[in-house]
């Protein structure tokens, strides 16, 4: 038997305690993102602000169906703020909040706007 079989069965404690050994390198073999879908949201929350602040973008992706739009607009801000690589704005999209997607758009419009304005001002210079 594998122990993914088991994971249903665990304790909200006990899944906690095994996420954080995995995390701090207690516990080798198990990955992380198998114990995701049976965190409670208060400990998945907690271990992607750690996540983020260790700057493992990678790791935070398979979280995404799992979190709530707060958190996921809290990754959205690191990657933003150039705090958190390994993690594209993109796969972010279908959990953000409407009104993060909308800013995301709009500063989507004004770069390409401003790309437009150097692409004429650097024909103007010729």
């Amino acid at each position: 038997m594998k122990y993914v079989t088991m994971l249903p069965f665990l304790s909200k404690e006990d899944l906690r305690e095994l996420a954080y050994k995995v995390i701090n390198k207690e516990v080798k073999g198990v990955r992380l993102l198998l114990l995701f879908p049976f965190l409670d949201k208060e400990t998945l929350d907690e271990i992607v602000m750690k996540l983020i602040e260790e700057k493992k973008g990678i790791d935070l992706q398979s979280a995404l169906p799992f979190i709530s739009k707060e958190t996921v607009g809290k990754i959205y801000k690191a990657i933003e703020e150039n705090e958190l690589e390994g993690i594209r704005k993109e796969a972010l999209l279908p959990f953000l909040h409407h009104n993060q997607i909308k800013e995301m758009f709009e500063d989507l419009i004004k770069q390409a706007e401003n790309e437009v304005k150097e692409a004429v001002d650097e024909e103007t210079d010729k």
